[in-house]
């Protein structure tokens, strides 16, 4: 039965583990709350060495005013359901090889929070076959050789504000699509067939291998991996970079065959491209190097960063009184008795801009998302794909967006906005 006094937080759960309460166990909480249907169970301080079985729709929690995460810790490999989801907050959770582990071909949503983790020597997330989602926020490590994730399939990872991994030991592994934000990653990565990975003001400690067809932009990140080549790719689609910082004193800091967009990239010791990379110069500026690909004579035109002998098109605006997608590179304004709702284009490429703003309509404008794509706005994101979107408040709200993940699968940030953003 459930401890159901005040001073034992009655009033936020039933399901409480240690000080006096009548769960021991965690394990044992868990499994009455998962009996009742699911639930929060709550852990006082102190070290709970155990292997946990996971139930959809039963979360775990350390104690609210505990006086530090570390108070709280759970020390095991835990086993995730195979469908639902499931939370952990304000906990340690440490162990000495991979924390979640199942070799299964589940779905389930596993969520971090305000979380710190301790790998000896494995992973966070040791997920080979996962299929379903991983959010993590304000993760912490304190581990020694912790690869943070190893996902060969098709898992979606999102993380925001979080330092992840440490050591050389275990590679962080993804085939699918991920999102870092706001985040330091500091192990070696791999990302492989069907890998889409984002990442936006993100500090990298180690080289990011990309292979098969895996495709990468990273947006005002600061790779600084010492002695090691920072970046290094054999993909059949492009690794772009922008607004990007590389520090290492490696002969070649970039190297492998494939294709390299380069952005605005300050080199902050050595300079040296592989010569097998194949260089997208045509637009774009690398390091003050210029490299026009033909021998036209006639005037260069900057837009944007970017030089070409092309006169750059105008940015063009129109009212739009019906829902329809946008156009990359125009502006919107939204002038419907009623929400407008604009989808974000199929495909952008890096760079591309998008405004909206509003007049004379009672509801406002929303911009939605197709399979895949997601927008940011500072610290906050959309949820990916189709139930994602952002809308405005009031008749004149505004905002301008930049794409800073190539292809179908695109990422959109917000540069500028003006009124009360809803962010769904």
């Amino acid at each position: 039965m459930p401890y159901n006094i005040s001073s034992n937080m009655f009033v936020y759960s039933k399901y409480i583990v240690g000080g006096g309460s009548p769960y021991t166990t965690v394990q044992s909480a868990i499994n009455a709350a998962n009996a009742a249907g699911g639930g929060t169970v709550v852990v006082r301080p102190g070290l709970y060495t155990e292997n946990l079985t996971l139930y959809d729709g039963v979360d775990i929690e350390g104690t609210v005013g505990a006086i530090s995460i570390a108070n709280v810790e759970i020390h095991g490999v835990h086993t995730p359901p195979a469908a639902g989801q499931i939370a952990f907050r304000t906990i340690l959770l440490s162990s000495a090889t991979n924390i979640f582990n199942s070799a299964a071909a589940g779905t389930t949503l596993i969520a971090l929070e305000e979380c710190s983790v301790n790998c000896i020597n494995g992973y966070v997330f040791n997920l080979p076959n996962w299929a379903g989602a991983i959010f993590g926020n304000n993760i912490q490590t304190l581990s020694a050789d912790d690869g943070f994730c190893n996902l060969t399939s098709t898992a979606t990872i999102q993380v925001t504000n979080s330092s992840l991994g440490s050591g050389i030991a275990n590679p962080m592994i993804i085939s699918g699509l991920a999102t870092f934000v706001d985040c330091s990653i500091l192990p070696p990565q791999t990302y492989q067939t069907n890998a889409i990975v984002s990442f936006k003001s993100c500090a990298i400690g180690y080289t990011s291998t990309y292979s098969g067809n895996a495709t990468a932009a990273a947006y005002d990140t600061n790779y600084s991996t010492g002695t090691h080549i920072a970046i290094t790719t054999t993909s059949a689609n492009p690794v772009s970079l922008a607004n990007v910082i590389i520090n290492s004193s490696a002969a070649n800091v970039i190297t492998g065959t494939g294709t390299v967009e380069f952005g605005s990239i300050t080199y902050l010791n050595s300079t040296g491209v592989s010569g097998t990379i194949v260089k997208d110069f045509t637009t774009r500026f690398e390091s003050g190097e210029l490299k026009i690909n033909d021998a036209v004579t006639g005037f260069l035109y900057a837009t944007s960063g970017v030089i070409s002998t092309a006169v750059p098109p105008s940015f063009t605006w129109s009212a739009a009184t019906v829902n329809a997608s946008l156009v990359v590179n125009t502006g919107i304004i939204a002038n419907k008795a009623g929400l407008l709702t604009m989808t974000l284009p199929a495909t952008a490429a890096l760079g591309d801009i998008i405004r909206i703003t509003g007049i004379n309509t009672a509801v406002g404008w929303r911009i939605a998302q197709n399979a895949n794509q997601q927008i940011f706005f500072g610290g906050v994101s959309s949820t990916l794909g189709v139930g994602g979107y952002i809308e405005a408040t009031a008749i004149r709200d505004s905002v301008e967006l930049i794409c800073v993940l190539p292809g179908a699968s695109t990422g959109w940030n917000v540069l500028s906005s003006i009124g009360n953003i809803t962010v769904v």
